[in-house]
């Protein structure tokens, strides 16, 4: 797949402790971040380190 920016997946956790992923490009010619999507991962696609997918 195609990207026009470099990206990377950042792993978070809500105040509650669920994990949260971001997915955000760079870049780097703008001097900017953005940000692509957000979600919280699934169990049954990650393993128990939410970094891991299965």
């Amino acid at each position: 797949m195609h990207r026009p920016l470099p990206d990377c997946l950042v792993l978070g956790a809500l105040p509650n402790h669920e994990p949260l992923h971001a997915v955000i490009a760079i870049g780097a010619a703008a001097n900017k971040l953005f940000v692509v999507t957000v979600y919280r991962p699934s169990d049954e696609e990650w393993e128990n380190d939410w970094q891991t997918r299965k």
